[in-house]
């Protein structure tokens, strides 16, 4: 339920594409807070739900790759 503790791992919803059913999956330990309701229809890119870490220092932020790629050759 909303505003409620989830262990990592733990599923903590049910999104249905095409008859087919996927649960969502906590990444971590928190206070969960949904932004939707339950049987509302999500399009792509919306926000379920907002997850408090139990532990935020655990995150770890990306970088920006500041490297280079090998050059590729012409496909054969």
């Amino acid at each position: 339920s909303d505003n409620s503790s989830i262990d990592a791992d733990t599923p903590y919803a049910e999104v249905e594409v095409m008859k087919m059913c996927m649960p969502l999956v906590s990444p971590a330990s928190g206070v969960i807070h949904f932004k939707m309701s339950e049987g509302q229809a999500i399009q792509a890119g919306e926000l379920i739900a907002k997850l408090d870490l139990d532990d935020p220092s655990a995150v770890r932020k990306a970088e920006p790759f500041h490297g280079s790629f090998p050059r590729l050759g012409l496909p054969t």
